[in-house]
């Protein structure tokens, strides 16, 4: 996150505030789980997750960011039995216009996170 954080700001300001909103995010997600109406989000299908996940993209808007290649999609991996999560990617839609292709979605979810 750290990375995406400097890839998206130049001031150690802004990248700060980024980074306050997302540990507000995965508070959020820990507290209330990834349904909360707190998130915006939805549950991807198309087969990707593994029997017992489901694979969820969450819509962030950080501060400071100009319209949608500004906005950051976060993908997520939740067990369905212990409610764990583990992010996969969090990517900006000037990074994928739409989303990242199957294929690499199934490498993170196989690597087991972003790294």
């Amino acid at each position: 996150m750290k990375r995406l954080a400097k890839s998206l700001y130049k001031s150690d300001r802004q990248r700060e505030e980024f980074l306050k909103i997302l540990f507000s995010f995965v508070e959020v997600l820990e507290r209330h789980g990834p349904s909360s109406p707190l998130l915006d989000a939805e549950v991807m299908t198309g087969g990707l997750a593994p029997e017992g996940h489901k694979l969820y993209k969450f819509y962030l808007r950080p501060p400071h960011t100009r319209g949608a290649s500004g906005q950051m999609r976060v993908l997520a991996l939740v067990n369905e039995t212990d409610q764990t999560v583990d992010l996969l990617m969090a990517y900006t839609h000037a990074d994928y216009p739409k989303q990242p292709h199957p294929r690499e979605i199934r490498e993170r979810i196989e690597e087991g996170g972003d790294r």
